[in-house]
């Protein structure tokens, strides 16, 4: 490409070059709303996070809470943090439940679970053998799943 001097430019030069700057202006302007279109059109909507992070942001202290799920044994409403486990233990029979909970949660002995539930200790020990194998294979099997 020729070197030429700011005195060579002549206004037809200027006129090429105005013409070629705008067209290239026009067709930026008019490819940034075609593809901000389309992603409309398909629901994507770019935002900056950064105007954003006050309103989401929080400091709430009880925010595990929200993943939290809580299940109601003997007047006792138990935390359980973990969906998997909660999952596995809302899946037992409700006898299996109120053993385990009362038993490993609350400290209950085995004896006194089995007189309020009217049962043998020794068939409050089978329920809890059977419920937490089932525990066990439940979570095993929903950790292979990730």
């Amino acid at each position: 490409m020729k070197k030429q001097h700011i005195t060579s430019i002549n206004e037809e030069i200027i006129h090429i070059a105005d013409k070629y700057i705008k067209k290239v202006i026009i067709n930026t302007r008019n490819a940034y709303f075609k593809n901000k279109s389309q992603l409309n059109k398909q629901g994507i909507i770019f935002l900056n996070i950064e105007s954003y992070e006050d309103f989401l942001a929080s400091n709430d202290d009880n925010f595990e809470e929200l993943y939290c799920c809580y299940i109601n044994e003997n007047g006792f409403k138990i935390p359980v943090k973990n969906t998997q486990l909660a999952e596995a233990i809302l899946c037992l029979t409700d006898k299996q439940r109120s053993i385990i909970l009362r038993n490993i949660v609350l400290n209950i002995p085995l004896s006194k679970i089995a007189i309020s539930l009217g049962i043998s200790k020794r068939m409050a020990e089978k329920h809890k053998q059977k419920a937490m194998k089932i525990l066990r294979e439940r979570m095993r099997t929903s950790n292979e799943e990730y």
